[in-house]
Order: structure tokens, then sequence, then C-alpha cells
């Protein structure tokens, strides 16, 4: 086991080496939880048997005219036939599948992420997203034109610091000067992408958070219990795939889903949706967030009967 983490190492290391960022020791060590030694002993390893690595003003990469490095470029191309046949592959599964999930991230630690992207994102947003993926390389700041925002029920434009990507680049994590916070701001509701040509201000404070399984962002996560009917685990699945991976069947044929979830505003919309087909089992939080709710509702329909004269 300690052989192949060793192998395992060795090849992400070269991957990351072969893309398009360059990295201090340091930056190597803390991605691949190694030490800086171990780092400079792998470096060494590499010029021994043929690559030509990089160092400029301490950072590191491996020389692209490199005859080994051409040698590992060709392993991890794809022809444009190749490309295409992928594409209409991945294309007909859904983006949430934990399967679609696991390809895309073997493709992305194989081959440049630009190329991944336009590999598997759907043709109408592949431009916004490649922009992102550019900008992300490269640490510059983006405008994103147009943003259908549902927490402001507005559409308008934002000066963010985009990072990363949630899986399967459905969303983005950008910080947001702004609000001074960082956010995830979904790719589908960008009108587009303008790369401004001005470096990162605040890199120190971009952190990718939480992402549960009803696709909502957060720093702190709720541990949340509940049992499901057949008809509400089909569902389960169906809305929110990933959510497979936390689902168990009982001897009766019910299931349980017990996960962490940034807050509960996802799965309580799951839940009220369906009252007579779900039971919550925890947390005592959870029960009381979702009284609130239902105490608010209730409410609603009250105020609306009485404007309506009932």
């Amino acid at each position: 086991m300690v052989e192949q983490e060793k192998i395992q190492r060795t090849l992400r290391l070269l991957l990351l080496l072969s893309g398009r960022k360059t990295y201090t020791i340091s930056e190597l060590a803390e991605m691949l939880s190694t030490t800086n030694r171990t780092i400079y002993r792998y470096l060494e390893t590499f010029r021994e048997v043929g690559f030509q690595v990089e160092r400029i003003n301490g950072r590191y990469s491996i020389d692209k005219v490199s005859p080994r490095y051409k040698e590992l470029s060709s392993l991890l191309y794809f022809s444009p036939e190749e490309a295409y046949v992928l594409s209409r592959a991945l294309d007909i599964i859904d983006d949430g599948n934990p399967v679609k999930q696991q390809l895309v991230e073997k493709l992305y630690s194989l081959y440049e992420a630009r190329n991944v992207a336009a590999t598997i994102v759907k043709k109408a947003n592949s431009e916004i997203v490649t922009n992102l993926v550019d900008a992300i390389s490269s640490g510059m700041q983006v405008i994103l034109k147009d943003y259908h925002s549902s927490n402001s029920n507005s559409i308008g434009d934002r000066l963010v610091e985009p990072f990363g990507f949630t899986y399967n680049f459905l969303s983005v994590w950008c910080y947001d000067p702004v609000s001074g916070l960082n956010k995830v701001f979904k790719t589908s509701r960008v009108g587009s992408v303008i790369i401004t040509g001005s470096k990162w201000l605040h890199q120190k404070h971009h952190k990718m958070g939480h992402l549960d399984h009803f696709r909502v962002a957060g720093y702190q996560t709720q541990r949340v219990c509940i049992e499901l009917n057949l008809r509400a685990a089909n569902l389960l699945k169906e809305e929110y795939p990933l959510a497979e991976t936390a689902l168990i069947q009982n001897n009766d044929g019910s299931y349980v889903y017990e996960a962490d979830v940034s807050n509960f505003e996802g799965v309580g919309r799951f839940v009220l949706g369906l009252p007579q087909d779900v039971k919550v089992v925890g947390s005592q939080d959870f029960i009381d967030f979702l009284a609130e709710k239902v105490m608010w509702q209730s409410q609603c329909v009250k105020s609306a009967a009485k404007v309506d004269g009932f």
C-alpha cells in the first residue's frame, strides 16, 4: 500500500508540473501531503530520467521541449474524433451523477483543465466555463456579465476572483471583493465572462467550502438523518444523484439518508415537498427548522385566504 501511494504521488506530481501552472516547493508539498524534502527528491528523479525541470522565480514546472514531456503529452492527448465521442458519451449522463463526476475527476487529473471543460460541458455553456478555467489558471479577476441571482432576485454584473469549480463545472467558487465573502456562482446563470486582465488581489482569502448533495454551499456543516419510502428514495436519487452515496436500504424496504449538509435549506425543501413519504430521524435542530418553515407557510396561506375574502 505504501508503494502504491508513492507511485500515485509521483504520477500526480508529474501531471501537476506538466500543466499550465507553476508551483513553489511548499505548494507542491501541501497538495501532495508530503514534505519539501520529498518534493526535492522527486524533482531530482525526474531530472535523472530525462525531464527538464524548470525553476523560475522559485516556481517549478517541466519544460515543454523536454523529450520526455513529448512522450508524456502523447499519452494525455485526445484526437478530435476521440474528444467528440467522449463528449457525446458524457453528455447523456446527468450532471449530478457520481459516475460522471468520477470520470471527470480522472480526466481532470490527466488532462489540461481547459480541454476537460471543452470536452464535457454542454456547448451552450462551454465558452463561459473555458474562460473561467483560463482566468483561474492565470490568476485573473473576471466580470460575470448578466448573472441571474436567485438570492437577490436580480440580474447584474459581478466583479469576482474565480478560484475553483464544483463537480462537473456546474458552479464556480469565487471571492467577491464587495462583500468580502467567498461565494458559489452557477455557471448556467452567467451571461458571459470577461477576463479583466487584473490579477487577483485577495488570494489569501480564497477558500472553498462544503457543497452538499443538495448543491448548497457553506463553511459549516450540520448532520441530518431522514427515513424515506421507496418513492421518496427514487425521487431523491433522480433530483440529487450524489445523494445516493449516502443512502442505505433497510430490511423492510425503506431507506435511510444520513449526511452532512451545508445548511438545512436544500434538504428542507426536499423533505417539505414529501411530507407523507419522509420521516425526520435527526437532528433536533433540523426538526425545529422544519417546524418554523411549516408555521411560516401556514401563516402565508391564512394571509392569502384573507386577501381573497375567504
